[in-house]
């Protein structure tokens, strides 16, 4: 629980609310930033695969990921607590992340490296599916308001993503486009 000293003695386990809502919106980002970074750089993986319809295959693995956490979850939320599956999930969302664009470059062109690419995309959708319904359990525990704060944080991320990308599209766009 999120402890307030800002204003001297407080009674144990008072929230700070500024502290939680930065914590919620920044978990509502944390829990699908590894999904929205690959689907936002798909023409980088179908360069990498060219045989492979990527923008097709990539989503089934994450989807099915999903679909079974819903199945599992109840059965993982007895055994872990709120902040036991977050931090799971997140450092499993890290892991996944990075290791796909390494796995591309390495493996370029191969089924082998579809084929890790895939195993990590189910873990991808796995754990954002269950980090983000834990955080949003979390917030159930909590005041209504940090579920608001909790979905701003997913919208804000997920746009910081998109407009950074063609931030990057406009600094470092391609030779052959340049005028």
């Amino acid at each position: 629980m999120i402890v307030s000293d800002s204003e001297g003695p407080t009674k144990k386990g008072a929230i700070n609310d500024t502290l939680a809502i930065i914590y919620f919106m920044w978990m509502g980002g944390a829990a699908v930033i590894g999904w929205t970074a690959v689907v936002t750089t798909l023409d980088f993986f179908n360069f990498k695969y060219p045989d492979a319809n990527v923008s097709f295959i990539f989503p089934i693995a994450v989807y099915v990921a999903q679909l079974l956490n819903t199945a599992v979850i109840t059965k993982i939320s007895m055994l872990m607590t709120y902040n036991a599956r977050i931090i799971t999930a997140l450092i499993c969302i890290i892991v996944a992340t990075i290791s796909l664009p390494i796995i591309a470059n390495v493996l370029q062109g191969t089924s082998a490296g579809i084929q890790i690419m895939m195993v990590l995309l189910f873990l991808l959708g796995f754990n954002n599916t269950l980090c983000y319904a834990s955080a949003g359990g979390l917030t159930s525990q909590l005041d209504g308001k940090y579920s608001a704060y909790l979905l701003i944080g997913l919208g804000v991320w997920n746009l910081a993503v998109v407009l950074s990308r063609e931030v990057v599209f406009v600094i470092f766009r391609p030779a052959s486009s340049k005028e």
